[in-house]
């Protein structure tokens, strides 16, 4: 078994995690994630730091989040389209 900090999270602070998923649906702590990436990208960053920083926030709103079992992607193939002919 392997250490997962988000269920140590919920599971010993479960107090703090619930105060965290309510935080970050307000709007005011979406404006500042986006403000803070906006401000983080006007320093110039390199990419992967940027990428970095997405992905902290990404880590960060969801933390809280109750862990839900993986969903099964689709299995329906797209075929391919085929217009059809216009009438003349």
């Amino acid at each position: 078994m392997t250490f997962d900090p988000k269920s140590q999270f919920i599971r010993t602070q479960p107090a703090h995690a619930e105060t965290l998923r309510g935080e970050v649906e307000k709007a005011y702590f979406q404006v500042a994630c986006s403000f803070a990436l906006a401000e983080l990208a006007q320093r110039n960053p390199t990419a992967e730091q940027l990428a970095g920083a997405s992905v902290f926030i990404d880590v960060l709103c969801n933390l809280g989040e109750k862990i839900l079992p993986p969903t099964k992607l689709p299995t329906k193939r797209l075929e391919t389209f085929e217009p059809k002919e216009e009438k003349k």
